[in-house]
């Protein structure tokens, strides 16, 4: 499994603008500090959300660990009807507070979380292992998986995702 993770100048111009439109705190310094399991996640679930047309949901990054980005989003409400009409989304729960929602893939689900946070337009994103809408009990025994990023960028890439945004470029740090 390739354990290189891509610096500043090795991924896209337009993933680098898509974190620079976050804001300009979002640059090559911010990137290359990050340790590799956590730019890797970034790249991860970047990969994942900008293709769901996701991704302009991010309005400020609030925290990254390993697997997982949970950000301030700019509209939950909207969020979560759009997730609601998509057919390739579990419908989230009713309620405004805490409500989920998983893509219906059987492996690299993108696994969206509502909580009621301190601040209400908190949002978890990760992406499971496995995830299964009609057995979501054996979704619990890969549950922790998602906190390996170079598992998940395999499966992405066995997926079709861009090798350019998950393996960079090739291009010189």
């Amino acid at each position: 499994m390739n354990k290189n993770v891509p610096k500043w100048n090795q991924v896209p111009v337009f993933v680098r603008k898509a974190f620079q439109d976050i804001g300009p705190d979002y640059d090559k310094a911010w990137f290359d500090k990050l340790p590799d399991e956590i730019r890797l996640t970034l790249l991860n679930l970047y990969a994942k959300m900008s293709k769901a047309g996701l991704w302009s949901y991010v309005q400020e990054i609030l925290d990254l660990s390993p697997g997982c980005l949970h950000f301030e989003c700019s509209n939950v409400e909207k969020l979560k009807a759009e997730l609601t009409r998509r057919s390739d989304f579990m419908s989230p729960e009713s309620s405004m507070d805490k409500w989920d929602s998983a893509e219906m893939v059987r492996s690299g689900s993108l696994h969206l979380k509502h909580f009621n946070w301190p601040s209400k337009s908190k949002v978890q994103a990760h992406v499971d292992h496995t995830w299964s809408w009609a057995d979501p009990l054996g979704h619990l025994s890969t549950y922790s998986s998602y906190k390996n990023p170079f598992w998940i960028r395999k499966v992405l890439l066995d997926q079709g995702y861009d090798s350019r945004i998950l393996n960079g470029s090739g291009l010189p740090n």
